[in-house]
């Protein structure tokens, strides 16, 4: 976690007990997170890192026909449906219907 850097953290105390002066809405553990005092001058420190995963960076990746406008939300007719191969809704079906659908 880099919510404190750790050059500024000096220690971190975990309670799990109650204790009277906790703050009274917790439950479970107490966690106080002490920095060190505020620096007399200015300190900047500067982190990068790089990676890859072996496994699947470079590889061709299985994906479907895009259009041009699909990060727009629609589709400009590249993907035809012919909605005749769908099958009807039968909106009463037997009970021999609903066994084998």
């Amino acid at each position: 976690m880099d919510l404190f850097p750790a050059s500024l953290v000096d220690n971190i105390v975990i309670t799990k007990t109650a204790n009277p002066d906790l703050p009274g809405d917790w439950a479970g553990a107490y966690l106080s997170v002490e920095t060190k005092d505020y620096p007399e001058k200015l300190s900047v420190n500067v982190e990068t890192s790089f990676g890859y995963n072996e496994q699947t960076t470079f590889k061709d990746v299985v994906s479907s026909q895009r259009s041009s406008t699909d990060w727009l939300g629609y589709d400009n007719n590249l993907r035809d449906i012919n909605h005749n191969d769908f099958i009807p809704i039968k909106p009463n079906p037997s009970t021999y219907d609903e066994f084998i659908h």
